[in-house]
C-alpha cells in the first residue's frame, strides 16, 4: 500500500506527528478473550493498522502489513488495574510513536474505571475511517461480520486525473493566526506536554441543530461561527489582537476505494475580519463558513511543496516565545458516524466516548467536537501553557448559547 500525500506528512511532514486517542468508558469490563479476538479481526479488515512504515531516500512511501497475531506479539493489549483516565490519556497523546519501526496502534484495558483507550498514529486513521472501524469492532464483538461497503463506481485513470487537475490550488489556503498566546515551550517539541480540557453539553444536540436551522445554518457552521467569535473575544486581552481570525477544519473526501483505516480527509481554512465577529453568527461569517466547507478544490500541489520544504530544511523548531495559535475545528458529527449509548448488556456497554488528537506543532492547538447520542462534547488539546482552554471553552458555549 502506498502512502497518500497527507500520509507522508502525518509520519514525517509536520514539526511533530500527530495521535489519535480515543477512550470507550464503559458500564462494565470486557472479558479479555472476546475482546482479543474481536480487536484481530479487526486488525484483518483494516492493514494500516498492523503495518509498519517503508522508507525510500528518506521519505515514506509504503505500509508494510503485518500479520494481526504480529501485532498481538509485539504490541498487543496493555491491562490496566486503574488508572487516572484523565492523565493516561495526556501521556498517550505526548509520547512518541514512530510507526518506521513499531505497529501504529496500542490498546489498553483498564479495569477501574472500566475504559478501553486506544491509540493510533494519524496518519493511520480520519474521523471517517475511524468510525468505520469502530463500527467493525463492535460487531466483531458481537460475533457478527460487518457488512460489506460499496464504492462508488471508480473513475477511469484520465478523468481521475483531469478532475485532480482542475481542483487543484497553487497557493496554500493558510489561515493565520487564530488566537494570541504568549506561550513559552519549557521542554523540545517531541517532549512538551500535551494537555486536554472539555466541556460537555447534555441533551444539547438537537437544540443546537434547530437553533442552526433556524439561522439558516448547519449544527457546523453554527459551531465553527461560534469558535470564531470566541477567539476573537480571547484575543481581546491582547494589547495587539490581529484584525483577522483564522480557523482550519477538516473535511472528509468522497471515498471512491475501499474504506480500510487510512487518512484521506482534508483541510480547509477561514479568515474572517475581527470586526465582524463581534456580532456571534454574522452571516458573512456564516456565508464564508459555508463557501469553505462546500469548496471542491484541494491543497496537494501546495500541500507537496510545503512537505520538499520541510524535509530540505530538517530540525526541529526552536524554544522561543510563541506570540500566536493556528487552530484547527474537527467537527465529529459531520466527520463520522453518531455513535449511542449502548444498553448495559451490550458486548460493548459504552457510557462515554471521547476522541482527541495531539498537536503538529508548537503554535499549533485544536478542539474535537464529538457526540454521544444527544450529548455533545468539545474536547480541547494544546501544549501546556499555551491556551487557558477554561476561558476559550466557556467563551464558545457562551456564543453557542445565542441566537
Amino acid at each position: 500500500m502506498r502512502t497518500t500525500l497527507y500520509e507522508k506528512m502525518f509520519i514525517d511532514g509536520f514539526e511533530k506527528p500527530s495521535y489519535v486517542v480515543v477512550t470507550l468508558s464503559l458500564e462494565r469490563p470486557v472479558p479479555e478473550r472476546e475482546l482479543t479476538a474481536a480487536i484481530l479481526a479487526t486488525l484483518e479488515r483494516h492493514p494500516r493498522l498492523r503495518s509498519t512504515v517503508a522508507m525510500r531516500f528518506g521519505v515514506p512511501y509504503a505500509f508494510v502489513p503485518r500479520s494481526p497475531d504480529a501485532w498481538l506479539a509485539h504490541r498487543g493489549i496493555r491491562m490496566i488495574d486503574a488508572a487516572d483516565i484523565h492523565a493516561l490519556e495526556e501521556d498517550l497523546l505526548g509520547s512518541p510513536l514512530d510507526p518506521r519501526e513499531v505497529l501504529p496502534l496500542e490498546v489498553y484495558v483498564v479495569a477501574e474505571p472500566p475504559a478501553l483507550v486506544v491509540k493510533v498514529h494519524h496518519a493511520m486513521i480520519d474521523a471517517r475511517s475511524g468510525f468505520t472501524v469502530l463500527s467493525d469492532f463492535m460487531q466483531l464483538l458481537e460475533g457478527r461480520v460487518p457488512g460489506a461497503w460499496r464504492p462508488r463506481r471508480p473513475l477511469g485513470r484520465a478523468q481521475a486525473w483531469a478532475r485532480w487537475a482542475s481542483h487543484a490550488r497553487l497557493a496554500p489556503r493558510l489561515p493565520g493566526i487564530g488566537m494570541t498566546a504568549r506561550y513559552r515551550p519549557i521542554a523540545p517539541l517531541h517532549q512538551e506536554r500535551v494537555t486536554h480540557r472539555e466541556r460537555v453539553l447534555r441533551g444539547s444536540y438537537d437544540l443546537l441543530v434547530r437553533r442552526a436551522r433556524a439561522l439558516g445554518a448547519t449544527f457546523f457552521e453554527l459551531l465553527a461561527s461560534a469558535v470564531l467569535s470566541a477567539m476573537h473575544a480571547y484575543n481581546a486581552r491582547s494589547s495587539r489582537p490581529p484584525e483577522r481570525v483564522g480557523l482550519m477544519f477538516a473535511r472528509a473526501r468522497a471515498r471512491e476505494s475501499e474504506l480500510d483505516a487510512s487518512f484521506r480527509a482534508d483541510s480547509r481554512a477561514v479568515s474572517i475580519p475581527a470586526t465582524q465577529l463581534t456580532e456571534a453568527h454574522h452571516p458573512s461569517t456564516m456565508r464564508e463558513l459555508r463557501r469553505a466547507a462546500t469548496d471542491p478544490g484541494h491543497d496537494d500541489l501546495a500541500l507537496a511543496a510545503l512537505y520538499i520544504a520541510r524535509k530540505l530544511r530538517g530540525g526541529s523548531p526552536e524554544l522561543r516565545e510563541q506570540q500566536g495559535l493556528v487552530f484547527t475545528l474537527s467537527d465529529l458529527t459531520s466527520l463520522g458516524r453518531t455513535l449511542r449509548r449502548a444498553d448495559a448488556n451490550a458486548a460493548l456497554p459504552i457510557r462515554d466516548v471521547r476522541v482527541l488528537a495531539s498537536p503538529t506543532s508548537f503554535d499549533h492547538a485544536g478542539m474535537l467536537v464529538s457526540r454521544l447520542g444527544d450529548d455533545v462534547r468539545l474536547s480541547l488539546v494544546a501544549h501546556r501553557g499555551a491556551v487557558d482552554a477554561d476561558l476559550l471553552l466557556d467563551a464558545t458555549l457562551a456564543r453557542l448559547e445565542e441566537k
